[in-house]
Formats: C-alpha cells, structure tokens, sequence
C-alpha cells in the first residue's frame, strides 16, 4: 500500500501543499528552512500514533492544522487544534468503500511498521546508534546496555579478585620451609624460665664454693689458735660439712643455649608453615570467587546471545553483536556506502511491509549515483522512497517554497 495523494495545511512550516506521487521516487527540493521536512513530517504525523507528533505541530500563527492521506485502501485524516497551550488531535481512517473505523489507530498501527527508519541516517549511525535502532527495529527485549553494565561491573570485581588470587599465590610459592627443622614452635619463654633457672642454679653453686673458701681460710687460721678455739673449730667443722652436703655439680648450659640459638629459626619455620596452610584455604576460597564471577560473566554472556538468537533481523545475513551491527560478518562500518545504502533500504523496506514508504530526509548528502541505486531500488520492490533534497532550481522533484510548492516544480 503506497501513497495516491497527500495533502497538508499548516503543519509546522508549511502553509498548503497537494502532492499526488507519478514516480516511486518521490524528491522533496527547495531551499533550507521552506518546508521540505514538514512534508515528509506530515505523512509520519498523519500515519504514526501520538508518540510520533511532535509538540508543536502547528504552523506558528495558526490555530488548526490537518493532513489528509490518500492510501490505495484507505483515506487518513489527522486533524490538530490549539487550545491554550496544549494541541488537540483527532484522527479519521475511511475505507475506500466509505466505512469508517472505530479505532482508526489501530487499523494505522496494523499498517505501519517503522516508517520513522531513515535508511540514510542508519547508515550514517555510529555503531552503537545502528545496534541500538535495529534492537528497537527487531523488537528486542532484551537490555544490552544493562547487560554490559553487569558484566563491566562484575569483570571489574573479578580483576581484583584475580590480582588478589596471583599476589596470594606468589607469597605461597616463595615461601621457603626447612623440612629438616621441626613443624612445631619452640616455647622460647619456658627456655628461657628454665636458663634463668640453671643460672640461678649455678650462681648458687659459686656462692657455696665462695663460702666454702672462706669457711676453709678461717679454719687454717683457727687451726694456730686451735689451742683457744676447740669449740669454735668444732662447730664450723660442722657448718662446713653441712654446707658441702648442700653443694653439687655445676651444671651445662649448653643445651639450652644451643636450643635458644635454634628457637627463633624453628618458629620462623612454624610460622611458615602456618602461614602457608592459611594461604592455600584464602586461595581455595579467592578461587571461588572468581570461578564465580567467570560464571556470571558467561550467563550475561548466555543471556546475550539468547536474546541475539531468537532476534528475528530483517534481511538475511544481518545480525547485532557487541553493541555492533554486521552483514555476512563484515562490521556495518567496514562496508562500501553503496552496500550501506542498500542493506539500509532493504532493511526500511522489511520494516514496512505493509505499507510500502520509505522516508529519507537528508538525501542531500547522496550523488547521482546513489540517487539512481534509490530509483532502482525503489522499482525493483514497489516502494515509495520520499526523499529531502537541497535543490533551489525548482527544476528537480516537488520544489517547496515557503510553505507551499513552487509553480512549474516538476
């Protein structure tokens, strides 16, 4: 279903316009600022719902607007009031037959597919702008802008966990044990309680020998005054006796000083091992987690392609992956600006297959080759390609001239 004629009043710059199309490509021209997007914005306002009418439909000074269609099947009328500050719009769809529908909208969105698709601006699109659009296009659901937040948060969170995971691993492995020392700490308090004990010990044993001289001195000289100091000699003869039963051997401390000298290489060794033990259980654990966020990488990843999957894409060959649009796995940037132009048209052309109009509205931006391959197009599938042109002559297309078209445009 194509366009037979299309009528318009005062909508946004234009005053009143009558086009009845002779050719499937339809060249809108004229200078800038004359009205040449209001038509082509008039066939999206008469056939889109409300979400496709911008605020201010209206041409500036006026109160009411309409636009009429003529369809092969159907007649469209869609008309605006101001009231204050809003717009009202009220919409008409009439059977050929003279049968109006009830629900005009409905009958329209039975019709429209995405008429708002300029295949020129897609292929003019960064890449990002084209995967976007043909998710809309495609009607997929699925939100890949979420999705690769997720999974730029969660690869975020699994770098750290794996810088961690190395850091942990290499303290691990440069861990240098003795296998030959004991696995077990040595309490290097009780040896020393028990040195300090030796040594009281044997301070003991120097304390008694010390007396013992002295004790032995006195008894030499006591031994000249014998005569005079019986009793005396006899009673330290007796403290001497008792003091040499209390004296013993003096005691090695080599052993404890030998074991002291080790104690700190042992448990600098046992605390290696300890240490070791609590690094395998971190990394254990630290593993987990980043086998977890792998995991939860590949189901956003899943989800993805899922979704991709189960996108029904417009032409063969065309398909969305990583925010990018491709075509027979060459990315949509990398094509020639002919091969853009014709997937572009041919993916307008699936969008609308019902209503058979495409609009272009920045056709300026194409040559006379590319303006024939739109032609051709055009004729080879039955569809009505609109197009804005820059074009002052009035010799070229439909001319518009303040609002309405110029006398003598072709």
């Amino acid at each position: 279903m194509k366009i037979i004629k299309l009528q318009s009043e005062n909508i946004k710059k234009l005053k009143a316009i009558e086009i009845k199309p002779d050719s499937n490509l339809i060249q809108i021209t004229g200078a800038n600022a004359q009205g040449k997007t209001s038509v082509l914005d008039s066939i999206w306002y008469g056939l889109g719902g409300k979400d496709a009418i911008d605020s201010q439909p209206i041409r500036e000074g006026e109160n009411e607007a309409i636009i009429k269609l003529d369809l092969e099947e159907f007649t469209v009328t869609r008309k605006f009031k101001r009231k204050g500050d809003k717009i009202a719009t009220s919409l008409f769809v009439e059977s050929k037959d003279g049968l109006k529908y009830k629900t005009p909208q409905a009958v329209l969105d039975g019709l429209v597919g995405k008429l708002s698709f300029d295949p020129l601006a897609f292929s003019n699109f960064k890449a990002k702008e084209q995967f976007d659009l043909l998710c809309d296009l495609c009607d997929i659901e699925f939100d890949f802008d979420k999705a690769e937040s997720e999974k730029q948060i969660v690869y975020s969170e699994r770098t750290i966990i794996n810088r961690q995971l190395k850091e942990l691993e290499a303290e691990e492995k440069n861990i240098d044990i003795d296998i030959f020392l004991p696995e077990e700490s040595v309490d290097i308090q009780g040896l020393i309680t028990e040195l300090h004990e030796l040594h009281e010990y044997n301070l003991d044993q120097e304390i008694y020998k010390k007396e013992i001289d002295e004790d032995e001195e006195l008894v030499k000289e006591n031994e000249m005054k014998i005569k005079e100091l019986t009793n005396a000699n006899v009673v330290m003869k007796k403290a001497i006796n008792d003091t040499k039963n209390k004296q013993g051997q003096l005691k090695d401390d080599t052993e404890i000083n030998a074991k002291l000298a080790q104690v700190q290489v042992i448990n600098t060794n046992h605390e290696k091992i300890h240490r070791q033990e609590e690094l395998k259980a971190k990394l254990i654990k630290q593993k987990a987690l980043s086998d977890k966020k792998t995991e939860q990488l590949e189901i956003i990843d899943k989800n993805k392609l899922k979704a991709l999957k189960l996108a029904k894409m417009p032409i063969n060959g065309l398909f969305i992956d990583s925010n990018e649009v491709f075509y027979n796995n060459i990315a949509f940037s990398q094509l020639s600006g002919s091969e853009k132009l014709k997937i572009s048209l041919a993916i307008a052309a699936s969008a609308n297959p019902k209503l058979r109009i495409i609009r272009i509205t920045d056709g300026s931006l194409l040559d006379k080759k590319s303006m024939g391959e739109l032609l051709k197009f055009a004729n080879e599938r039955d569809f009505q390609i609109w197009i804005e042109r820059v074009d002052e002559s009035g010799q070229v297309g439909i001319c518009i001239e303040d609002g309405m078209v110029k006398e003598n445009s072709k």
